[in-house]
Parts: C-alpha cells; structure tokens; sequence
C-alpha cells in the first residue's frame, strides 16, 4: 500500500508565489521520486492549471475552488466565516480520502481548521512558517495556541530558536530544516551584482537594503543591485532610487520565478528583514556558492550562516557594519564549494529522509 501525504495550503495557483508553495514543491517533488509514494498538494482555491512553482507530474494537485480561500480576504471578526466555509469544502474532500494519510497543515488558520476534524488514524502535522515567538506572549494566548497546536501529532519547527520555544510552552515539536535542491554545478564566475529576494514588504525591509547600497557607494565601483521579488513596496523602492539617483545600479524584477536565473553569477545576497521564519533564500545562495551578508534577525538566519565561513551576520539594524561586512565579502576569497558545503545539511534529499520516516512510520 502506498504512504500517503498531502500538503494543505490556500492557494497553490501561479498568482501566489511565496516561501511556503517554494518549499511545498521542492518537498513534494523529492519525495514524489520515492518508491511507493503518493504525494498530494491540496489547494483550497485558485487555478491551478498553472501551479506556483513547477511539480513533477506524479505530484497531484487539488483546488477545492473557494473563492475566500484565505482569512486575509476577512476582516477583523468576520475571519470567523473563513473557518465555516473552509472547514465544509475541506471536511467533504478529507472524508473521501480512502487511504490513511500524513497531512501538513501549512499555516495557523489551516491548523485551527484541522482541529475541527476527526484525525482517526490520519497523522496531522502543522508548520507555521512564521516564528512562533512573534505572537502576543499572555497567558490567553498561550493557552489557546497551545490546545489548537497540541492537536496535531507534532509541529515542525524550522530553527532551533522556535523548537526550544515550543517545548518550553509543552508544545509537541519536531525541529525539521526546510529543504533546497542544490544544482548539479557551481559557476565560480561573479559578476559585479548583489541581488535582494523577497517580497517587498515591511517584513522583507527592501528600502534597508536600498539605504545601505547608496551608503555603501559599491554603485560607483560598478556594482549593480538586483532586487527580484513583488509587492507593496515597488512604487518606494522606486521613489527611493530616483531620490539617491542610483537608477543606472539598481534594477528591479518582478516576474522571475527561476532559481537558476536569479542566482546566476552573483557576487553577493543580502537580508535585511526584521524577522524570519527561516531565510531560505539564504540557503538557495549558498547552494550556489554565493556568500551571505545578513541582519540577525528572529529567527533564522543564525542558524544559517556561519561568520567568515558563508558570509557574515550582522547586529539589527547597524547599517554601518552590514555596509562594513558587504565590502569584507567582496573582498575576500570565499570559495564556493566551502559556502556549498557549510550548508550540506539543508539538501532537500537530507531534510527529505525525515519526512520519509513520518509518512513510512505515520508518526515520529
């Protein structure tokens, strides 16, 4: 009999993008190449005829064609009706599933979903995405993210910050990285480009990462800022070019989805985000042996990067040695298989050995 999973997430259409559909089809397709294995990507809404990320054609994927397929389409109170219409769609799809099966719930609404419906022998895994210790820290809020969380088998955390987090609260955790797939060769040559991925939200912090450019002046030694990404913020990263006059160093991609074009011969990634769940993008660099220069910020990147070895980490918010750091990475000889190497852990082949036990065993 096949093991079973089924990735559950809101929309897996080409018009969500995102680090959670990034790591749902690297995981998905690893694990889709596996004997005995039927792997399921559950979408609650959206096309997807065109998925987010590409997926192997033994990967299935489902919509379940809510038009509401998010609490951000609620407001305020309201968010409660999100959970009356999803839990109807969901519970009809879930029941008609014959086969026991491990279930990845993918963000904290589809959690509390999740623990309306009767598990039986079904193994039910949450992952938040977002560090668990951003959350309000009274004992209300404990409480019930405690009972809605201790509803699933375990939780996976994603850095070692949030798995003590979790075990300190008496939260059921299982610390499991999220994996990249590393190409199968490494370009040694650089161009004279830095390159920002990410949504350009608050969060992210993208206009950081313009002031520190400009301040920097690597634009008057011909260094190109490449940002690749969408979002909110376009239109003050544009403003904030034209104010600093860096447009002929700065360029923006919009509409770039491909690891391989993005990452592409560049000398340099930085981070500049106020918070992280995890900092893939960190990984997916240094699979290609480019060195990292990142803010260390909650919670993440510190488990990542390795000072001198793959790049440097930075104090929040001290622009001055972020600046400090850049010019050092630049300037240094790292090589790439070192930076490949330091980050050998995070293989989507590694990572995947866990996920295989969870389906295989149906449990820890």
């Amino acid at each position: 009999m096949s093991n079973v999973i089924y990735f559950v997430v809101h929309s897996f259409s080409h018009k969500v993008r995102g680090g959670v559909n990034r790591v749902v089809a690297e995981t998905a397709n690893e694990l889709a190449t596996k004997d005995n294995m039927e792997v399921n990507i559950l979408s609650l809404g959206g096309d997807v005829e065109n998925t987010s990320y590409p997926v192997l054609e033994n990967v299935n994927v489902y919509t379940l064609n809510m038009k509401k397929h998010s609490t951000n389409q609620y407001k305020s109170i309201f968010k409660v009706f999100w959970i009356f219409s999803a839990f109807f769609a969901v519970f009809n799809c879930y029941k008609n599933q014959k086969n026991k099966a491990v279930w990845n719930l993918t963000s904290p609404a589809l959690i509390i979903l999740f623990s309306l419906i009767p598990k039986k022998d079904n193994i039910f895994v949450g992952c938040e995405h977002i560090s668990p210790q951003r959350y309000k820290n009274n004992f209300i809020t404990n409480t019930l993210r405690k009972f809605f969380l201790n509803k699933n088998d375990f939780n996976i955390s994603l850095n070692e910050s949030d798995d003590q987090y979790y075990k300190e609260k008496g939260i059921k955790s299982k610390l499991i990285y999220n994996g990249v797939k590393f190409p199968k060769k490494i370009d040694d040559e650089r161009e004279k480009s830095i390159i920002f991925v990410g949504r350009f939200d608050d969060q992210k912090n993208p206009l950081e990462a313009i002031k520190i450019f400009y301040k920097s002046k690597l634009w008057e030694d011909g260094y190109i800022l490449k940002f690749y990404g969408r979002g909110k913020y376009q239109e003050n990263i544009i403003n904030k070019i034209n104010e600093y006059n860096i447009k002929n160093s700065v360029e923006i991609f919009s509409n770039e989805n491909d690891p391989d074009v993005i990452y592409k011969n560049a000398a340099l990634l930085i981070l500049t985000s106020r918070y992280e769940g995890f900092g893939m993008v960190l990984i997916e660099a240094m699979s290609r042996g480019i060195p990292c220069v990142s803010y260390d910020c909650p919670h993440g990147p510190s488990d990542i990067l390795v000072n001198g070895t793959n790049g440097y980490l930075v104090k929040m918010n001290n622009d001055a040695d972020f600046i400090e750091k850049m010019q050092l990475t630049l300037k240094s000889d790292f090589r790439s298989l070192d930076i490949m190497n330091s980050v050998e852990k995070f293989k989507i082949q590694k990572v995947c050995f866990d996920w295989e036990n969870i389906i295989s065993n149906k449990g820890i």
